[in-house]
């Protein structure tokens, strides 16, 4: 049997962390407005004084999201390793 390496294991729990909890805030906090709850990420990040247009503030947005999911993930594999569940 094949071995999974950590890092495939870790991109996929990123990946679907990330996407699931992008569309629970879109759905659920955004009421059904993607490029509001995107646009609302990239304004907590650089602030509201900072002049994008939509596109780039949706992909800024989308790329701190995945970020963030992306150390929780990794915070998560760690604290794993450490805690003992017996």
């Amino acid at each position: 049997m094949k071995q999974t390496s950590q890092f495939k294991i870790i991109s996929v729990a990123w990946l679907v962390a990330g996407t699931l909890d992008i569309l629970g805030a879109v759905f659920i906090l955004g009421k059904g407005n993607a490029a509001g709850t995107l646009k609302y990420i990239a304004g907590a990040v650089v602030g509201k004084d900072v002049s994008l247009n939509d596109t780039q503030s949706i992909l800024l947005g989308t790329a701190f999201h995945y970020l963030i999911a992306l150390c929780w993930t990794i915070f998560y594999f760690l604290v794993f390793k450490i805690i003992k569940f017996d």
